[in-house]
């Protein structure tokens, strides 16, 4: 799929963005806060890719060391999650779960399966949101408000297995496939925060 594809235009103190682009946030360079707009490619969760967006978005400054920029996504996306045969899902190194008063056990060989993928409420529809900075001498300002689908879902896995012990505690051999069913839900953020300018 193209990265981007868009037409923009420059009119006289703005910049109007209309087709498939990324939003991008100013914030912190190496973890920002505010990167919470773009739906994500989750194939490696510590280096997740940026999914492009359709929507509109009108960039300027309205006043000096000001820049504010506005955004609408009539139809966000999905994040993209792990595979079903990913090693970022829990295996041997992070099982038993032990609870109070119970333990689940893991099949020697764990096998994942997607199953439900649902959009509640219509997250997906009528994204929208913008962005304010104040660019000072020593410090920057910035301001966020985002209205739409979260970067990540619920992940409720569907559990079925057989009881093997039931004193002290339940101790339960859950079975294969362990079923996972995500859940996309809408989210209102808010942010405010600070960088230095360093140098």
């Amino acid at each position: 799929e193209p990265k981007e594809l868009y037409y923009s235009y420059d009119s006289r103190n703005a910049t109007w963005t209309v087709g498939f682009f990324q939003i991008k946030i100013d914030g912190t360079d190496i973890l920002n806060p505010f990167d919470v707009v773009q739906p994500k490619r989750f194939k490696d969760p510590l280096n997740s890719d940026k999914l492009s967006v359709p929507g509109v978005k009108v960039e300027g400054e309205p006043m000096n060391h000001v820049s504010a920029s506005l955004f609408y996504i009539p139809s966000n996306r999905k994040s993209i999650m792990p595979g079903e045969h990913s090693a970022w899902w829990p295996r041997v190194e992070r099982l038993p779960i032990k609870t109070v008063g119970s333990q689940l056990l893991l099949p020697d060989t764990v096998e994942y399966k997607v199953g439900d993928q649902l959009v509640v409420d219509h997250a997906l529809a009528n994204n929208f949101g913008g962005s304010l900075k104040w660019t000072g001498t020593i410090a920057d300002l910035h301001l966020l408000y985002f209205n739409g689908v979260s970067t990540a879902p619920d992940v409720v896995p569907k559990l079925n297995g057989t009881l093997i012990a039931a004193t002290p505690e339940y101790v339960i051999q859950l079975d294969n496939p362990i079923i996972l069913n995500y859940y996309y839900k809408r989210a209102e953020t808010f942010g405010l925060g600070t960088s230095l300018q360093m140098g």
